[in-house]
Order: structure tokens, then sequence, then C-alpha cells
């Protein structure tokens, strides 16, 4: 694979430069809902970076089933209580609990993903923000790659308000120009072959396939499914010769270090 993209050395990297000897330590609650196997891979990743890292993690596991109201107390609970610094409410959530309640609720100076309406108005007007873990990460591997975004074509396959659109208002506030795809999209190739960058976070394994992808291209593969027990990536089948980061390994940890990073900023936003 050509010049894969190490997400683990980059995390590292970010790790080894956070703030970590304060009092009280930062204190992360994490809510999640269910037993999606995906969540739990990263909830557990996010856990232990906060422990190695003097942080403190707090989870509130709940059942599928759980009512919307139910959560919203938890959430109010959490916003009234000092000693939690940042809110997380792992994502995907249940068909009967509305995303949008979710993120109202939760008060935006504890918003560890920048999902709050606050924070996505501030993050479309270019203002000084808390930005989604994600798209931090996705933003880290394109800057270290040395690649100035300015007036390339990117595709992005998501259009969610955790990835995709958060992602594209970043882009284009540095003059690249995003086409916004989704798994439905007809004729995917036709985006994503005259694509400098093409970002998938779909969940659909093996989405792209081998010629859909220019081999001077970057794929970044911030998506990833689960056959057979094992991680499956969305980027799988393209060449061998074309830029891209690994799943797992790629942007996977650096979304965990960036999950610390913005709760150091919740926690400077409260202290």
């Amino acid at each position: 694979m050509k010049n894969t993209i190490d997400g683990q050395s980059v995390a590292e990297e970010i790790e080894s430069g956070l703030e970590t000897d304060l009092t009280p330590a930062p204190k992360l609650a994490i809510i999640n809902i269910g037993g999606n196997k995906a969540s739990e891979v990263f909830i557990e990743k996010k856990i232990e970076a906060c422990k190695r890292n003097g942080f403190e993690a707090d989870l509130r596991q709940f059942s599928e089933k759980v009512g919307e109201e139910k959560v919203l107390e938890q959430l109010e609970e959490l916003n009234n209580d000092s000693s939690i610094h940042g809110i997380l409410v792992q994502l995907p959530l249940p068909r009967h609990i509305d995303n949008n309640k979710v993120f109202r609720t939760i008060k935006a100076e504890k918003d560890v993903d920048g999902l709050t309406p606050e924070n996505i108005g501030k993050l479309l007007r270019g203002d000084k923000t808390i930005i989604p873990c994600a798209v931090s990460a996705i933003m880290k591997i394109i800057n270290k790659e040395d690649i100035e975004v300015k007036g390339k074509d990117i595709t992005i396959i998501n259009n969610s308000n955790l990835i995709g659109k958060p992602l594209a208002m970043t882009l284009t506030q540095k003059n690249a120009t995003v086409t916004l795809c989704n798994k439905d999209t007809k004729n995917l190739k036709k985006y994503t072959t005259n694509s400098n960058i093409i970002i998938t976070a779909t969940g659909v394994s093996n989405l792209l396939k081998d010629g859909m992808v220019s081999e001077d291209s970057l794929v970044i593969d911030a998506g990833f499914s689960f056959e057979d027990g094992e991680l499956e990536s969305e980027s799988k089948n393209i060449s061998e010769n074309v830029r891209r980061s690994p799943v797992p390994g790629g942007v996977g940890p650096i979304t965990v270090a960036m999950t610390l990073k913005n709760l150091l900023k919740c926690y400077r936003l409260q202290n």
C-alpha cells in the first residue's frame, strides 16, 4: 500500500502534547445506548486514552429500548454536574431518539463532539469553536500529507452531522471545491475519479472499487463495518498505489486523541 498513513503515531504525537497535570482531572461522561459493536470498540479506546493521560471517564450505558425522556434527563443531570467537564453521546442513536433534541440539550461548553447548534453555528460562520473530533482527525491527516486544499476537488461520501456536513464547511472555508455524496449516490464513480481527495465514512464495506479512484488521489477511510467479527474498510479493493489511511489504525486513533483535545477545551471553558 502506497504511503500508508500511520494514525497511531499521529495520535501519540497529539497525546504527547496534551496538558495532563491538572487538578481536578478533566472528566468525560460518555452516554452509550444499545450494543453497537463499532460503538463499543470506540468507547473502549476513548476510556483507555483517558486513563493513560490522567483523565477520568464515566460511562453511562443504556439499553436499546431506553426512552428518549430518560436520556434527556440524564443529559441535564450531567450539564449540572460540575465534576463533569465534557459530555459525549456515542452515535449512532436508536431511531426513536431524536438526535436534534439530544444535541440541543447538551451545554455547548461541555459538547466534546462539537455537535450542539451553537458550536455547529460557529463552525459555519468560521468562528473559533469546538470542532467535531472526526473532522479534526481528517484535517490532521490532510495537513500531515502536506496538502494545500485550496482549489482542490474533494469528494466526501458521508452527509451526516458528525462528519460530512461539518467537514464540508471546514474545507469550503479553506476554498476547496467540495462534493457531498452518500452511500445512495448514483454513479459514485463520476464524482470520485476526478477528485484529489476522497473521504469515505458510510459503514459500507468495500464501497470504493478499483477504477473508481485516481492513483494520484488521497483516500481517507473514516468508516468501517464488522464482517465475521473482523473490521472491514470501505477502500480495501482500490489500487495499492493509492495513498490511503488504513482501517484499523488510520482515522480512528487520531479521532480518539482529538476527543481528549476537545475535552481539554471544554475543561478550560469551565475553569
